[in-house]
């Protein structure tokens, strides 16, 4: 009966991990209970994890990252914010995480906000400490997952350490009368630092690149440390010894798991003639563009006798710049992505494309995202259907519609530009491989084709989520672009990065601009 029981339980507890989503945004912190600060070496710190705005909250499940060099794990409470009868599983304690999670069967929380549980560790040292989230999950009554968000909190020291700048320089420590003081250390004067201190999260898909510094130390002939990282947002890619060390050293193969990193390399019979340098490079991939942090949960340095040398840490902030909103209007004059071409026969299809941006590994379409850019057509041009076509690894090709198709142009020397938008919905979960422009049609009449595009962007119909290809970026881009694919049915092609200017019908046999010919009357 035992048996049968833990087997339900452990099912139950499993149903919170089904990554279902529905509306609600609830949003989960860390606050200290009783303390700005932390307290007095040897004493404890007890601190909440409050949920608010959370609707029909059944179970929750999180992770939260501490610095084990300034804190050690005590005890944990559930809450009083599910209602009574709900069990928690026992808090999974490891290398400064916490994982920690509780449900209650068949009944729902009544209220929206309230405490998910308490947690009390002892103090260790007197060191600035952040408590952050690697993961959080809430659940409702079916097991479908509640969309929340997180919030972490920076607990100060009662006495301050001394700092880097993000020029690896001593940061002077200055009383309330912003007068400078000595500064009271945590060990020695060694700093481990991760660099840069504060960094804009790149895109996507994209690489983040992060140093693990050292400064002001002395007789170091190895070193080890663990970086906590938020797995949500970053996934581990690679590390590499850097060179403080003297050469021949060797590095202990890394460990990465669960949102952590731990790695270290010595030195036999040798130290470092450096003060300063670089330990070891690491590499990311970033999953999810949100604001995070890289911090040590520990970090040691030994000299030529294993005996350890005493220094302090510094962790890095990823931020996320702010979104600029979706370029729709593109101003007469500057420089474009120039195609210009002879369609050579009447009534047959016509594919020429160049390409844009290329995704050696795939880039994956996301629902709800579009590819949105402006485009304009030479007055003479035979077609005027074209602009902007997302290839995928599946063989899809997503490109101007119909409607596009149709469009009429004004009856004036040029055209002007127009907007386009094509959502990716239809390419949900592929992995772009390329991104061209051009244009591509089954029957063709025969004589010029002319067309300009310019600001093409990745958005979510409000904002802009990558900039692919922007003219106020290309100033100084006046390369030749590439043909992508087989080219059919045109000849006489050009494609390049130049001022504005569409096309006439050609003149014995010669493309004509006209800024040229206004120029030659």
């Amino acid at each position: 009966m035992k048996r049968n029981r833990f087997a339900f339980l452990l099912f139950v507890t499993s149903l919170l991990f089904l990554p279902v989503f529905v509306s609600a945004q609830a949003v989960i912190s860390v606050l200290p209970v009783g303390h700005e600060n932390l307290p007095d070496i040897g004493d404890l710190l007890s601190v909440n994890i409050d949920i608010a705005d959370g609707k029909g909250v059944t179970g929750f499940e999180f992770k939260l990252t501490y610095s084990d060099a300034v804190l050690e794990f005590s005890e944990a409470k559930l809450g009083d914010f599910l209602p009574a009868g709900a069990f928690a599983v026992p808090p999974k304690v490891e290398g400064g995480t916490i994982l920690y999670g509780a449900t209650a069967i068949g009944a729902t929380a009544v209220g929206t906000n309230g405490t998910l549980a308490t947690f009390t560790f002892k103090v260790l040292a007197q060191k600035e400490s952040d408590l952050t989230f690697l993961s959080a999950k809430l659940s409702d009554a079916v097991a479908k997952e509640i969309t929340s968000t997180t919030k972490a909190v920076t607990i100060k020291a009662e006495v301050e350490e001394q700092k880097l700048t993000e020029n690896n320089e001593i940061e002077q420590i200055k009383d309330d009368d912003n007068q400078e003081v000595d500064p009271i250390l945590v060990g020695d004067s060694a700093v481990l630092s991760v660099n840069p201190a504060k960094v804009v999260s790149p895109s996507v898909g994209e690489t983040l690149n992060i140093g693990v510094s050292i400064a002001n130390a002395t007789d170091v002939a190895g070193f080890e440390f663990k970086l906590a990282y938020d797995d949500t947002a970053l996934e581990f890619s690679g590390i590499k010894l850097g060179s403080y060390l003297p050469t021949g050293a060797f590095a202990v193969p890394v460990k990465a798991e669960a949102g952590t990193v731990l790695y270290g390399a010595t030195a036999i019979g040798a130290k470092s003639v450096k003060s300063n340098g670089e330990l070891a490079s690491l590499s990311f991939n970033v999953i999810m563009a949100k604001p995070s942090v890289i911090e040590f949960l520990s970090a040691k340095l030994s000299d030529p006798n294993a005996k350890e040398i005493p220094s302090s840490n510094v962790g890095a902030k990823i931020i996320i710049k702010e979104a600029e909103p979706v370029i729709t209007e593109r101003q007469s004059g500057g420089q474009s992505l120039n195609l210009q071409a002879t369609i050579t026969e009447e009534g047959q299809p016509v594919n020429l494309q160049t390409i844009v941006s290329e995704y050696k590994d795939g880039k994956v379409a996301a629902k709800g995202t579009f590819i949105e850019y402006q485009v304009k057509f030479s007055q003479d041009s035979a077609i005027k259907t074209g602009g902007v076509y997302i290839h995928t690894d599946k063989g899809n090709i997503l490109g101007p519609d119909g409607l596009q198709a149709m469009r009429s142009v004004e009856d004036t020397e040029d055209s002007t530009w127009t907007h386009a938008r094509i959502s990716l919905d239809p390419i949900a979960g592929e992995k772009i491989v390329a991104i061209t422009t051009g244009t591509r049609i089954d029957s063709a009449p025969k004589g010029l084709f002319s067309m300009l595009v310019d600001n093409i962007q990745l958005t979510d119909g409000d904002k802009i989520v990558e900039s692919i290809w922007l003219s106020k970026d290309k100033l100084d881009d006046q390369s030749e672009l590439k043909v992508y694919g087989d080219q059919v049915g045109v000849e006489q092609v050009k494609m390049d990065v130049a001022e504005e200017k569409v096309s006439v019908e050609p003149k014995d046999k010669m493309l004509t601009s006209w800024g040229q010919i206004k120029s030659d009357k």
